[in-house]
């Protein structure tokens, strides 16, 4: 029992040390993206909206991927935009790959 609470323990620790984890509040400035990739996530109500329109309206979104729990889906922002256009929606968590620093407002 004690083994398993320490990898626990250790697992947590690697993925907070080895990404950047942002807890999406409802912020007026929005969601502050930093540049690279970012764990997001987006924990207040707003509409849903297809991958495609929100790298439409944020080109510096350079990749958005989500596990749903079977697998992970993903969607590169190249050639138009590559992989599938799923729903980003609330109470989820999104990897989100940016060109530089970018401020969500999904209200």
């Amino acid at each position: 029992m004690m083994n398993k609470l320490l990898l626990v323990l250790i697992f947590a620790f690697l993925i907070l040390g080895v990404s950047e984890i942002i807890l999406a509040e409802e912020f007026e400035e929005g969601i502050k993206i930093t540049e690279g990739k970012n764990i997001v996530n987006i924990s207040y109500n707003f509409s849903p909206i297809y991958v495609k329109d929100l790298i439409k309206i944020y080109p510096e979104i350079t990749t958005i991927t989500f596990n749903d729990g079977n697998q992970e889906i993903g969607y590169v922002n190249v050639l138009g935009g590559i992989g599938e256009n799923f729903i980003i929606s609330e109470n989820n968590i999104y990897e989100i790959t940016t060109r530089k620093e970018v401020n969500l407002n999904l209200k």
